[in-house]
C-alpha cells in the first residue's frame, strides 16, 4: 500500500513539474523590443490621459504588486504597460490565456514575461498547484503580476463576475511566498470608443461565435481601430488592497478569495468614471426611437452632469456634446438625420454597452424612482438585482438608496423630473428576468402571451444568466418547486415591467417634440 501511495505521489509530482515547465516565461530585452514593435499599431492612435503618476510612483516601494484590471479591450495590457512605464514602475509578469499564444505573439510573449495559462483549470489539482507555486516564486522574488480577474472581456460594458479560483490561488501563493505583504491594485481602463464593442455585443445579444485569436483576428482589429480614428484611454488606479490584512481576517483561502472579490469589485466600480459616451448613451435611452436634437441631448447631459457632481461621481470632464455625437456617428453607433440623432439600426446593444459602463453610478437613483413611482419594495428590488452585481445589497447600498428616496420623497409626479433613469436602466434587466421566469414556468400559453421586447437590449446572455441566478436565489429551480410560487414570481416581475414601461412612455413624451426643435 505504501508503494502505491509513493507511486501516486511520484506521478503527481511529475505532472506538476510538466505543468511548471509549460508555464515558465523569461524576460529578454530583444523579445520585449520585438513584441513592442509588433503590438504598437494596436494603440498607435490611442492617447492615454488622466493618469495619476504621483499615486503610481508611491506604489514603487511597497513590495510586490498585483495589478487586476477590469477587462474591456485587447489593448488593456498595452495601455497599462504604457502608464507604468511613464511612472517609472517595472513591467509586471502577465498572465494571459493560452488562446493568445499564437505565433508570433506566443513565442515573443514567453520571452517577454508573459505566462500563458489555461482558460479553464478544470479539476486537475496538479495544475492548480503548479500555478500557485509559480506565482509564489514570482512574489518571493519581488516581481509584480498582472492578470484579468473576469477571465474575459466584458460583453455588455458591465463588470463581469470575478473568478474566485484564481483569487484563491493568489491568496495561497502569497502565504507560500514568505513576503510580508502583497498589494492588489484594482485598475479600470475606459475608452471613448472601442473597435471591439460591436463584436462582443453580438456575442452577448445574438450568440455570435467568438472568433479565434490569431493573425487574421489581429489584422481585423487593426483595421477596425483605424476606421474609428484617434481615441482616448483613461486608466484609473484604485487604492491598493492588502493581502496581509485580508488573510488575517479570513478563516481560510476561500474566505480570503471571497473577501478579495467583494473588495475588488467595489474598487473597480468606484474607479470607473462616467465617460462622455456613457452619458450620451444614457440620455439617448430616453425617447424610444424618436430622433433627438443636439440641443435637447446637451441639456439632458447637463442635468446628468449636475447630478453626478452633486453625488461626487467621477466623470471625464464636461464634454462637448457635438464632439461626442460626431464620434458616435463616426463609429456607426448613431445616425444623423434632418430630425436629429438616433441609435443606428442594429446598434441598440452597442449603445447599451457604452451606457452600462457607468450604469452602477446611476443605479441607486433608478431603484429609488421605481420605489417612489412604482410602489416597489426597495429591499426586494436590491435582492433581485444582486445576481447582476450592479448594486449588491450592503449597508452602503442602503445609505445610497435612502438618500435618493429622500430626494424624491415629496415628488410624486415623474413628469416633472429632469430625467428618469428607472426605465432606462432597470427596464431591460427586469424584462429579461420576466422572460426567463415565464419560460421556466413551462406554461406554453404564458410564453406565447409575453409581448415583444420593449427594450431590445433585454435580449442578452448576461441578463438571461442573471435571471436564472435570480430564479435559483428564489428557490424556484429545485425539482419539487411549487408551480404557484413560480407563477407568483413571474407575476411580480410582470408588474414591475408594466410599471417600467409606463415610466418609459412618460420619459419618452418629455422628448416627443425635440426632433422638431431647430438644431
Amino acid at each position: 500500500m505504501a508503494d502505491v501511495h509513493a507511486d501516486e505521489r511520484g506521478q503527481a509530482t511529475q505532472r506538476v513539474g510538466t505543468h511548471l515547465n509549460r508555464l515558465v516565461a523569461t524576460r529578454h530585452a530583444w523579445a520585449q523590443r520585438s513584441l513592442a514593435l509588433l503590438t504598437r499599431p494596436v494603440i498607435a492612435r490611442t492617447q492615454i490621459v488622466d493618469v495619476d503618476l504621483d499615486a503610481l510612483r508611491r506604489l514603487r516601494e511597497r513590495g510586490p504588486l498585483v495589478f487586476l484590471p477590469a477587462h474591456r479591450s485587447y489593448a488593456d495590457s498595452l495601455v497599462l504597460a504604457a502608464a507604468l512605464r511613464e511612472a517609472g514602475l517595472p513591467q509586471p509578469w502577465r498572465l494571459a490565456g493560452e488562446n493568445l499564444s499564437f505565433w508570433p505573439l506566443g513565442a515573443l510573449g514567453r520571452r517577454s514575461a508573459t505566462v500563458f495559462i489555461r482558460r479553464d483549470f478544470g479539476r486537475d489539482p496538479t495544475y492548480h498547484l503548479a500555478v500557485r507555486c509559480y506565482l509564489a516564486d514570482l512574489l518571493a522574488h519581488g516581481h509584480s503580476i498582472e492578470w484579468y480577474p473576469e477571465a474575459g472581456r466584458s460583453r455588455t460594458g458591465r463588470l463581469r463576475r470575478l473568478r474566485h479560483g484564481m483569487l484563491r490561488i493568489l491568496a495561497g501563493a502569497y502565504l507560500d511566498s514568505g513576503v510580508a505583504d502583497v498589494l492588489v491594485v484594482p485598475v479600470s481602463i475606459v475608452y471613448d470608443l472601442s473597435p471591439e464593442v460591436e463584436a462582443v455585443t453580438a456575442q452577448d445579444a445574438g450568440g455570435a461565435a467568438k472568433q479565434a485569436e490569431g493573425l487574421r483576428a489581429l489584422i481585423r482589429y487593426l483595421r477596425a481601430s483605424r476606421a474609428l480614428g484617434p481615441r482616448t484611454a483613461r486608466p484609473t488606479f484604485a487604492e491598493p488592497i492588502s493581502l496581509r490584512e485580508l488573510t488575517q481576517t479570513s478563516a481560510n483561502e476561500w474566505g480570503t478569495a471571497r473577501a478579495l472579490a467583494r473588495e475588488l469589485a467595489r474598487c473597480l466600480h468606484e474607479a470607473t468614471p462616467a465617460t462622455a459616451e456613457s452619458l450620451l448613451a444614457l440620455a439617448l435611452a430616453s425617447g424610444g426611437s424618436v430622433p433627438r436634437n443636439a440641443a435637447d441631448l446637451a441639456d439632458e447631459i447637463r442635468h446628468l452632469l449636475e447630478y453626478a457632481s452633486d453625488r461626487r461621481m467621477p466623470t471625464c470632464g464636461r464634454p462637448s456634446t457635438e464632439a461626442v455625437l460626431d464620434r458616435m456617428v463616426r463609429a456607426g453607433v448613431l445616425t444623423r438625420g434632418p430630425d436629429g440623432f438616433a441609435v443606428g439600426p442594429g446598434q441598440r446593444h452597442v449603445a447599451a454597452y457604452y451606457r452600462n459602463i457607468a450604469e452602477h453610478w446611476f443605479m441607486p437613483r433608478a431603484v429609488a424612482e421605481l420605489v417612489a413611482f412604482g410602489s416597489a419594495c426597495p429591499r426586494r428590488v436590491l435582492a433581485l438585482l444582486a445576481p447582476l452585481g450592479v448594486m449588491p445589497p450592503s449597508e452602503a447600498a442602503d445609505r445610497l438608496l435612502e438618500r435618493e428616496l429622500a430626494a424624491l420623497a415629496d415628488r410624486d409626479r415623474p413628469e416633472r423630473e429632469p430625467f428618469l433613469l428607472a426605465p432606462r436602466l432597470l427596464g431591460p434587466i427586469f424584462e429579461a428576468y420576466h422572460h426567463v421566469a415565464v419560460k421556466d414556468s413551462g406554461d406554453g400559453a404564458a410564453v406565447d402571451a409575453v409581448p415583444p421586447a420593449f427594450w431590445p437590449e433585454s435580449r442578452s446572455a448576461e441578463l438571461r444568466d442573471a435571471g436564472i441566478a435570480a430564479l435559483a436565489a428564489e428557490g424556484l429551480l429545485a425539482p419539487d418547486t411549487d408551480d404557484a410560487a413560480g407563477t407568483a414570481y413571474a407575476s411580480e416581475l410582470s408588474q414591475l415591467v408594466t410599471r417600467l414601461r409606463e415610466l418609459a412612455e412618460i420619459d419618452a413624451r418629455r422628448h416627443a417634440g425635440s426632433a422638431h426643435v431647430r438644431r
